[in-house]
């Protein structure tokens, strides 16, 4: 039996696109392995800090978000998990480039 990977998914669910996407990464899932999501409470939204430690805490295997708020990518890289990180701005990138292995 192979292992549940545990990912967190900050995507906005509300727009097409991203909701194209959700529905993309659930597919890549269905076939390539047993992934269990984590989804993003909406009350979490209002505070980065509450973000911070609600994906802290669910122990998660990695993150696929699509997001534009600096911050909260510099979060995702202060913990060190695998990442896919959408929709970031370009200064936003080199702080990314520090996670390489």
């Amino acid at each position: 039996m192979s292992k549940i990977l545990k990912v967190i998914l900050l995507i906005e669910r509300s727009r097409a696109f991203d909701r194209e996407l959700f529905q993309g990464i659930v597919q890549y899932s269905n076939i390539h392995g047993s992934w269990l999501f984590y989804i993003e409470p909406e009350v979490y939204r209002k505070s980065k800090e509450q973000t911070y430690r609600w994906i802290k805490g669910l122990n998660a295997d990695g993150i696929i978000a699509h997001i534009g708020d600096a911050d909260i990518v510099k979060m995702i890289v202060k913990l060190r998990l695998p990442s896919i990180i959408r929709g970031i701005e370009k200064p936003t990138l080199k702080a990314l480039s520090i996670v390489t292995d």
